[in-house]
């Protein structure tokens, strides 16, 4: 039996130690460097593979023109990052489509990297207006 692709991801981030878990959706949600990722289930979408870094950063009155002006930034500059504004917080997240063969350990090294270098772009973005 095929292993789903939340299956795989799940078994790579145990293999690193990472201690996944599954929430209720079937998300999985873990810690890479101090950060709190989720890998979201796409059940009927064996193909598609989102992580996503949730609440970077408190949405107010105040600062939200300069929270979606950050936003906007990242997603011009960066590769295969969305970040967005989804209520009251700030999400980033990368989304990719996968072959028929797809290797968690080449991918999501990759993905968390490109997730925590957006972070902190966001960050210097905002320090800057």
């Amino acid at each position: 039996m095929l292993m789903t692709t939340q299956e795989m991801i799940f078994d790579y981030l145990k293999v690193q130690g990472l201690v996944p878990e599954y929430d209720e959706d079937k998300d999985i949600r873990f810690k890479y460097q101090m950060r709190n990722f989720v890998v979201s289930n796409y059940p009927d979408d064996r193909q598609f593979l989102q992580i996503m870094m949730p609440f970077i950063f408190d949405v107010t009155a105040e600062n939200r023109v300069a929270a979606l002006e950050a936003c906007n930034k990242i997603n011009l500059s960066k590769k295969i990052v969305k970040a967005v504004v989804m209520g009251e917080g700030v999400f980033l997240m990368t989304e990719v489509l996968l072959d028929e063969t797809p290797e968690p350990s080449v991918m999501v090294p990759r993905m968390l990297d490109m997730l925590v270098g957006a972070q902190q772009s966001f960050y210097d973005t905002l320090r800057e207006m």
